[in-house]
């Protein structure tokens, strides 16, 4: 039987041969797990009694997810940038956030 003190080694031995396996699998197989990343940031603003609200969205994702909506190329933040680009991201965010206070839908 083992002390409790070699059982730490052990187990660290242990995921010291198991971590390149897998790393190596993961790799070899091509499973990537994408992430994306946007900020949203809401201010109440007590003078005027609203809510002024950012968001911080990748915008190559955005445009990704909006093509696939069937907008087309909308050139977000570049010159070329689509004339319909705000409805379109208008409509989106409209669809896609929902805001709640004091148990209201905003």
């Amino acid at each position: 039987m083992q002390s409790k003190r070699e059982m730490p080694k052990l187990r660290f031995k242990f995921y010291l041969a198991v971590l390149p396996v897998f790393l190596l699998a993961s790799a070899v197989s091509g499973i990537r797990h994408p992430f994306y990343v946007s900020i949203c940031q809401i201010d109440h603003n007590s003078e005027a009694k609203s809510l002024e609200i950012t968001f911080k969205i990748f915008t190559d994702d955005l445009e990704k997810v909006l093509e696939a909506q069937g907008t087309g190329k909308l050139y977000l933040g570049d010159p070329r940038e689509a004339q319909e680009a705000d409805r379109y991201l208008y409509n989106y965010l409209k669809n896609q956030v929902v805001i709640v206070v004091n148990g209201d839908t905003a």
